[in-house]
């Protein structure tokens, strides 16, 4: 499979926002949402060329939405508890560097062992946030 053009089509066929919405939206317990799927099978019947399995889709699709680019595989530090980032920063994150994966993994009660977690990053957005952070000072 052609990662790249199976995204480009897509992002054809979709238009640029709504690629970017099937995107962010990624996969949940290894499916995707009613209308995602609506919109994917729409997609592989107009282009059967692209039918590929859930996991290569989700692997094709493992890019950031903001930057376009692949996210690349990290771990960031677990914290056992419920951790709370204030507003302003999670607006910052959401528009700025949406996957820069550098924050602490909260458990919030779901039982993660281990002192880290795997994670997928986008080195764009952690450009960004470093960016970010030395303009706050």
């Amino acid at each position: 499979m052609d990662a790249v053009a199976l995204r480009v089509a897509l992002e054809s066929f979709l238009g640029n926002a709504q690629f970017r919405k099937f995107v962010r939206q990624g996969f949940g317990r290894g499916r995707l949402r009613y209308w995602q799927q609506e919109e994917w099978d729409r997609f592989v019947a107009a282009h059967p060329q692209y039918e590929v399995s859930m996991s290569e889709l989700e692997t094709a699709l493992r890019i950031c939405d903001l930057h376009a680019e692949e996210l690349l595989p990290d771990t960031a530090e677990v914290f056992h508890g419920n951790l709370d980032y204030a507003d302003w920063y999670i607006q910052a994150r959401t528009r700025l560097f949406p996957h820069a994966a550098e924050d602490a993994v909260s458990t919030e009660g779901t039982s993660i062992t281990g002192e880290r977690v795997a994670v997928w990053y986008c080195a764009a957005c952690r450009a960004a946030r470093a960016e970010w952070q030395a303009k706050r000072g």
